[in-house]
């Protein structure tokens, strides 16, 4: 053959078909068993090249799925489920299940999942488990046990596979800890993102967020309600929500955003903005600023605060102080000028009595007296201001208190207005004092008479005509009133509106109305007193005061008083008499009384010793408590009246009532102020005073209490 091939091949290379040379030189059987021969081998070989084919896929196959299998970041197990000694028995893991549980390959193949849980599982359980799978796949939750001894949950997925005719189950499982560690962190951030946006309710706050970069700006709703817009009407857009501030504040914005960028002080901006309503809302914004490499702002977060409020509470506790203070120095003041007063008043009712019919001493002491009484009246509203009045609170009723300063009013008041009062058919009880009653609803009438003659005089347009609207209505919380801060919130108001269609207040002089000798009357026409009286009275009952106003248009005070019952006491006028035991009659028949007078201010002693005594009374004068004292040790039947002043260097009017009435001095009591702290005019109840007199005092105040 083999000489055959070599031929053969010389002759192929002759061109010649070398099937044709094989088959010339072959003959009969023999041909066709070499061609058979050729045939097998042919399909074997080929047989053989695709079989080694597949062996080479299957064995990359392999190779992928092991490589998927050990490199799975899950557990995967393969258990016999048909094993009675080793019920579970693992014949097949991945390293992930080695790592998982703490073992290595050798420790877990082989061996029951007892291995792998603290479970307790018997070969029933396996085949229980084994019809499961049969139906199809099977998922939940078991608790699984480490090498350590440390256990914890996982989740699986079981299913069941056959090889080779024989059942076996794959479980894959799933660490639940990190699973709930996530869940748990999540879970925390919900809360905390809860927390958050409760403590940002709680706090009423907005907060914005702005893109330096894009000049790009963000709000949230919160923002927008506090200045009474929707989305729709209050976009996103920075320009908008400029045009809302108050021009004054807009001129300090781009000094403090400076100031933070560039020296890095903190971003706080009190700012005003105009409401929806027209009205200015002041805010507090305050913010951080994310810069990059080279100090350039990117980013600002902040938030916002209504702090309206706050800024009327503030300016309120400012004023009370403010009025406290002045108060305080306007009641000594008073006390000092009262006890000018009272020597000049004196003297000039001896005068009136000794000038008979000369007319010219009585012009001129009709001027005096009138300044007299002007200035007493002053004396009088210092005294309310600074909280020095004389008489308690009782019960009164509002709408009677108004008509009857109405009515004292009605002359006072220029013919061309128009006076209207609305009151409620029952009586508006509150508790207060009358005389500061009296003065609230008195200053409040003037200062609406003055702005309406004030208008009147320049000429307003139209057929304006000068209207005073005086109304009282009750409130509750829910009608409209709201509760004031400084006091126990009662359920009801009353609310005392005086409404004028005057001049009005512009927004500047509306902060400044109630300071103290603030006026926008000419020198010598306003004493700056009235507003600033009306608002510490308001502010003493327990209430407080309101402006509404549009310049030109007019002006209405609300003043909101605690409201009371009928029930609650008292009479209108029972806790109002300044003289407890005060006797009426006149000066026409009394008796001669022995009278010691304790005074140690010259001029009104001087003055009181002539009054006293041109009422047909000896008077004895001392300057000093423990002078009278003395004089009472020494001879206590000598004297039938003491009268006393109460602010005595040493010892006091009060202290000189204490000994007199311990030593058991019972004869009549006097005594006299400028004005009678509570706390004073309490114990002097106590003591037995039969008379509390109010200085400047007069003739006929003087001579009944002698009597």
């Amino acid at each position: 053959m083999l000489p055959c091939f070599s031929r053969a091949g010389s002759v192929l290379g002759g061109g010649v078909d070398p099937a044709a040379v094989v088959l010339a030189q072959l003959d009969g059987s023999l041909g066709a068993g070499v061609l058979a021969g050729l045939g097998v081998a042919a399909a074997w070989w080929w047989e053989r090249r695709r079989r080694l084919r597949s062996e080479a896929k299957l064995r990359a196959a392999n190779d992928r799925l092991r490589v998927l299998f050990d490199e799975s970041p899950l557990s995967i197990c393969v258990f016999d489920p048909h094993d009675r000694e080793v019920p579970y028995r693992i014949v097949e893991c991945n390293q992930h299940a080695c790592d998982l549980h703490g073992r290595t390959r050798e420790e877990l193949v082989g061996r029951g999942m007892e291995v792998l849980t603290p479970l307790r599982l018997t070969y029933d359980d396996a085949q229980r488990f084994l019809a499961r799978l049969r139906a199809g796949t099977c998922r939940g939750e078991n608790p699984h046990r480490r090498k350590d001894g440390s256990v914890f949950d996982i989740e699986y997925v079981a299913r069941l596979v056959v090889i080779d005719g024989h059942e076996y189950m794959i479980g894959v499982d799933r660490d639940l800890t990190a699973e709930r560690e996530r869940r748990a962190s999540e879970e925390r951030l919900r809360d905390t993102a809860e927390l958050n946006d409760l403590v940002l309710r709680a706090s009423n706050d907005g907060i914005w967020d702005w893109d330096v970069v894009a000049d790009r700006i963000r709000y949230s709703d919160r923002c927008r309600q506090m200045l009474g817009y929707s989305k729709e009407e209050l976009p996103d857009v920075g320009e908008r929500w400029l045009e809302l501030l108050h021009p004054e504040d807009e001129e300090k914005r781009p000094g403090v955003l400076r100031r933070h960028w560039e020296e890095g002080a903190p971003y706080v901006f009190q700012y005003r903005a105009k409401h929806k309503d027209g009205n200015w809302r002041w805010i507090v914004s305050r913010g951080i600023t994310l810069f990059d490499a080279n100090k350039r702002p990117l980013r600002m977060v902040g938030s916002r605060t209504d702090i309206t409020e706050m800024k009327r509470l503030d300016a309120e506790l400012l004023q009370g102080r403010k009025l406290r203070a002045v108060g305080e120095m306007v009641g000594g003041i008073a006390h000092e000028f009262n006890n000018l007063l009272t020597p000049m008043s004196l003297h000039a009712e001896m005068l009136e009595v000794a000038r008979g019919e000369d007319a010219q001493v009585a012009g001129h002491l009709k001027p005096i007296q009138e300044g007299i009484e002007r200035a007493r009246e002053l004396t009088q509203r210092i005294l309310t201001f600074g909280r020095r009045s004389v008489e308690s609170c009782g019960l009164l009723a509002l709408e009677a208190v108004v008509r009857e300063n109405l009515e004292f009013l009605s002359k006072a008041i220029d013919r061309r207005i128009q006076v209207r009062l609305t009151a409620p058919d029952a009586p508006a009880w509150v508790w207060a004092n009358r005389s500061d009653l009296n003065q609230l609803v008195v200053n409040l009438i003037l200062n609406a008479r003055d702005t309406l003659v004030e208008k009147a005089e320049v000429g307003a347009a139209g057929e304006w005509v000068p209207r005073l609207e005086i109304s009282l209505t009750t409130m509750t919380r829910a009608s409209g009133a709201r509760d004031n801060p400084d006091h126990h919130t009662p359920r009801r108001w009353r609310r005392l509106t005086v409404r004028d269609n005057g001049k009005g207040i512009s927004e500047e002089v509306r902060e400044r109305v109630f300071e103290p000798f603030f006026t926008t009357k000419e020198v010598g026409q306003g004493t700056g007193l009235g507003l600033a009286t009306a608002w510490h009275v308001s502010m003493a009952l327990g209430g407080w005061i309101e402006i509404e106003s549009e310049p030109d248009e007019g002006t209405a005070f609300h003043i909101y008083i605690p409201a009371m019952d009928a029930a609650a006491g008292g009479s209108p006028d029972s806790a109002n008499d300044a003289t407890p035991n005060g006797a009426g009659g006149n000066d026409a028949a009394h008796p001669r009384r022995r009278v010691l007078l304790v005074e140690d201010n010259e001029l009104v002693a001087y003055a009181s010793q002539r009054m006293i005594e041109s009422l047909g009374h000896d008077v004895r004068v001392f300057t000093t408590g423990q002078a009278a004292l003395d004089e009472l040790a020494a001879r206590p039947d000598s004297y039938d009246v003491v009268l006393t002043d109460l602010n005595l260097p040493v010892v006091s009017g009060l202290e000189l009532m204490r000994r007199l009435r311990a030593g058991g001095w019972r004869g009549r009591v006097v005594v006299c102020s400028g004005y009678f702290p509570s706390e004073h005019k309490n114990e002097l109840l106590a003591l037995e005073v039969d008379c509390m007199l109010q200085k400047p005092f007069t003739r006929s105040e003087l001579a009944p209490v002698l009597s």
